[in-house]
């Protein structure tokens, strides 16, 4: 039974590392002078997480459990930010998102005209979105 625990603990802890290294990679680049909480707030924000969330996996809070899922992110954010295009992407995604919303505003002047233009565009930016992020 010992056993079995020390190996669930062994892998939680290897994925709380792991998280950590992505959680910094997500914030790079790191502009000169720049401040912990600042790398933290940048990859808080390309993450799309709680700024106290980033935190946890920055430091390896040892109370912080991190599920499959996150992970999976951490990755795929990662290896965007790794590769060059992830900046670009995610500034397209918020572009995308705001141009999205600001339809949606006009869309509630006539929503029997313009709602299913908005279900398209929004269907196109989340497919968009699993596609070329987390």
């Amino acid at each position: 039974m010992l056993k079995e625990y020390e190996k669930r603990s062994e892998c939680a802890v290897s994925a709380l590392v792991e998280a950590q290294a992505l959680v910094r990679k997500v914030a790079e680049p790191v502009p000169a002078g720049d401040s912990v909480k600042a790398a933290i707030g940048r990859a808080s924000r390309r993450l799309k997480w709680n700024f106290n969330r980033t935190k946890s996996l920055w430091y390896a809070d040892e109370r912080a459990k991190v599920s499959g899922d996150e992970l999976t992110q951490l990755r795929d954010v990662a290896k965007l930010s790794t590769t060059g295009g992830g900046d670009a992407v995610l500034a397209r995604l918020d572009n995308l998102e705001k141009m999205v919303e600001s339809i949606a505003r006009v869309v509630a002047q006539d929503p029997d005209y313009y709602g299913p233009q908005l279900d398209t565009l929004r269907g196109a930016l989340g497919a968009y979105r699993r596609s070329h992020s987390p």
